[in-house]
């Protein structure tokens, strides 16, 4: 009797308690929080395991007097649609813990919290731990965070693996009082394979002891795999410290990590003393307050952006914020190369860069830059012998593709000649000879394949290539008033020559198929052979003069 009642008993209780959890207001499967018992009966509900919950705040919380329980293994997604969550405070002694303790595939965004953290052990933050294809997006953390023994602790987040940061800030009080060292951040202590990109840290870091790995942004990445430190700004205060781990942006870079992941990072001056410590270090450009305030920052913060993530009202906004309209654009004037012509100024005026032309010289080179002059459809204009020369060792360095115009006859001088291109990196693109005479070339190589192009017989056939365009152009403006249409088509075909070839030259073989797209030669009877039947057929009647290139994608035509 007694074992009845006291199952009873217990039945009766996991009734209420899931009663309570799921008194919660639902719509379309999202739960509607607004007041702070809504959001204990969703951390109930989350941890008694509705892991995949759907969930927004509807209201502004304060957790005032709440004793919080940390949301445990948290898979869906938690949507704050601008709202705050203030008060909150927590104290715990366990790891993964915080205000969420550990999320997977997870995606938390658009809101405030702001209270205060005190931790003991590792993966300890407002997010304790994250991981699984986790994003967490326009989080705004003003937690003050406590943290009294070794692990990995953040304001925002404790521990980062596969997780992507975006536009998060931290403006809280950090203080780490461990004597053993670890990794601590304002926005992340740890990153494995992860990715932090427009962060902003205002807060205040205060390391009592030696060995930490401490950043104002990230403490400690520790992979090669880590996916990027991008477009983050730090403002805010990195004091003590002594082991040159720490630093304003990133405090500890282990060796197999990829620099050129970490880019485009700034940090305020005089906020520490470095921008990134360790024995990797890439060096974090500092800024000064009249940088900030002018929109330099700004512009050059949304560098990695296809749209932009940073904005300021220039003459109002002291410097870049995560909030509001105004777009930075830059504004001046460039030389040819690329190089300031004028000072750069920043306006939020929409405009674009004027670059002054080039200025050709005899040989077809700008006389500034030293680029040899292009048409508007990218081809390279070869007038000259040095033009020709030029394009030459261009494409015997490794360039490609390159598509050329012959505009004048060119007499080589009889001067040795070195073949445009080679087994290591072969000509790829299009000549375009005009019916242009090349003459007076000398080709003193004893190797196979040399002529005026590194393969024998190329300058022949590529003049008989495009002649035979040439003619096509010419019959179908001719015979089109008869009704009759003339087209081209340029095959990558693997005939029986292409075989052999293969057979005798694997290695060049192989190099040719990596620059084919599509991974294969054409076969002759279904990619070549259905192109022409569509063209010789009425649902091409309108198609002529034209050709057709079928090459998979590579570029390799004469």
């Amino acid at each position: 009797m007694r074992k009845r009642l006291l199952r009873g008993a217990l039945a009766g209780f996991f009734l209420m308690t899931c009663a309570n959890a799921w008194a919660l207001d639902e719509v379309d499967g999202c739960y509607q929080i607004g007041t702070a018992q809504d959001l204990v009966d969703f951390a109930t509900l989350v941890n008694e395991g509705k892991a995949e919950a759907q969930a927004v705040l509807t209201a502004d919380i304060d957790l005032t007097g709440v004793e919080w329980t940390s949301i445990s293994m948290f898979r869906g997604t938690f949507d704050g649609q601008g709202h705050s969550i203030t008060n909150f405070n927590y104290t715990t002694t366990g790891d993964n813990q915080g205000f969420f303790g550990q999320i997977m595939g997870a995606t938390l965004q658009n809101f405030s919290i702001a209270g205060t953290l005190n931790a003991m052990n590792g993966a300890t933050g407002t997010i304790g731990y994250a991981d699984g294809g986790s994003v967490i997006k326009n989080v705004h953390c003003g937690v003050d965070v406590n943290v009294e023994n070794n692990g990995h602790c953040g304001g925002l987040v404790g521990s980062l693996r596969d997780t992507w940061i975006d536009g998060c800030t931290y403006s809280g009080t950090f203080t780490i009082i461990h004597e053993k060292g670890d990794s601590d951040g304002g926005i992340a202590g740890y990153s494995n394979v992860g990715k932090i990109t427009n962060c902003l840290f205002s807060g205040k870091i205060i390391v009592m002891h030696a060995g930490n790995n401490c950043g104002g942004i990230l403490g400690y990445v520790n992979n090669g795999d880590f996916k990027g430190l991008h477009g983050n700004l730090s403002i805010g205060t990195v004091e003590g410290g002594t082991s040159g781990k720490v630093a304003a942006v990133l405090g500890h870079c282990n060796t197999g990590t990829k620099k050129e992941r970490v880019t485009g990072n700034f940090y305020l001056e005089g906020t520490s003393t470095i921008g990134m410590g360790g024995a990797n270090a890439v060096e974090t450009p500092a800024v000064t307050e009249e940088q900030l305030a002018s929109g330099e920052i700004a512009y050059l913060l949304n560098a990695h952006n296809e749209a932009p993530a940073w904005f300021q009202l220039l003459g109002t906004d002291p410097m870049p914020t995560r909030t509001g309209t105004a777009v930075v654009y830059q504004s001046g004037t460039y030389n040819c190369d690329g190089t300031p012509a004028t000072e750069l100024t920043y306006t939020n005026t929409e405009t674009e860069p004027v670059h002054t032309p080039h200025n050709y010289d005899e040989n077809g080179f700008c006389d500034a830059c030293g680029a040899l002059q292009q048409g508007e459809d990218g081809y390279y204009v070869i007038s000259t012998p040095m033009a020709l020369r030029w394009v030459a060792q261009q494409v015997n360095a490794g360039v490609s593709p390159m598509n050329l115009r012959i505009v004048a006859d060119l007499d080589l001088g009889g001067e040795d000649w070195t073949p445009i291109g080679n087994d290591s990196h072969m000509f790829a693109g299009d000549v375009d000879g005009g019916f242009h005479t090349i003459s007076n070339m000398v080709v003193n190589h004893t190797e196979p394949g040399a002529g005026l192009f590194g393969k024998l017989g190329q300058s022949s056939y590529a003049a008989a290539k495009e002649g035979i365009r040439g003619l096509s152009r010419v019959a179908a403006a001719e015979w089109g008033p008869d009704g009759i249409r003339v087209n081209v088509i340029c095959p990558l075909a693997m005939t029986e020559s292409l075989q052999e070839w293969k057979l005798n030259y694997p290695d060049l073989f192989e190099k040719t198929i990596q620059g084919i797209p599509l991974g294969r030669f054409a076969d002759p009877k279904e990619d070549i052979g259905r192109v022409a039947v569509f063209l010789a057929s009425e649902d091409a009647h309108y198609i002529t003069g034209e050709t057709i290139t079928l090459q998979g994608g590579s570029g390799l035509r004469p």
